[in-house]
């Protein structure tokens, strides 16, 4: 049996040295680039519309035009008084993974993000835990005839109650909002991430 030497192995090392340094330079890249385009993602959920009514509560105006004009989404939704929805949601849109793999002269980079079906998961609907406040902004939520923005004992956000008979006209717009904000986030990791196919 043919022993072995330092110089047989040499090659193998190297290229194991090199391949461990490829590897922690795309890391260093992808780590770089994907907390500016999660930062940019953040900045833009924090900053449309929606989520700036939300967080005004009760005595938020409706900047979101969601409503007409008419009282504001905190109220409408049924929030609770001095409850905060978005918190939820922007730690869940901070969450991500990256895994680099290198095989064979090939690299693979895989970034795993939050799901809208998570970001839906935990943001129920006060009166109904099965339904999606979040995704009702883009499909749409009934009632608002039947909406009154009046200070009520019965109110849950201190703003708002809902009545049986149609009191106003005017119907509930839809809004895109976290699906538009998720594509352009997706489709930007989607560029990264080719950049080393």
């Amino acid at each position: 049996m043919a022993k072995i030497t330092k110089k047989d192995v040499q090659p193998v090392i190297s290229k194991l040295h090199l391949t461990l340094q490829w590897k922690k330079e795309v890391r260093r890249i992808v780590e770089k680039e994907m907390k500016d385009i999660s930062n940019s993602f953040i900045k833009s959920f924090m900053d449309h519309p929606v989520t700036k009514e939300i967080k005004e509560g009760p005595n938020g105006s409706n900047i979101s035009g969601t409503l007409g004009g008419y009282s504001n989404l905190f109220g409408f939704i049924g929030f609770h008084e001095g409850d905060s929805p978005i918190p939820p949601l922007e730690n869940l849109f901070k969450k991500y993974s990256i895994r680099i793999y290198s095989r064979r002269g090939n690299t693979t980079v895989n970034i795993e993000i939050p799901t809208l079906q998570d970001a839906y998961s935990i943001s129920p609907m006060p009166w109904a835990s099965g339904r999606s406040w979040a995704r009702g902004i883009e499909v749409g939520i009934s009632g608002l005839g039947r909406y009154l923005a009046i200070d009520a004992a019965n109110s849950r956000s201190g703003e708002g109650i809902q009545v049986s008979k149609k009191v106003r006209g005017g119907t509930y717009t839809r809004r895109g909002y976290l699906s538009p904000l998720f594509k352009k986030y997706k489709d930007s990791i989607q560029k990264l991430k080719n950049q080393f196919k």
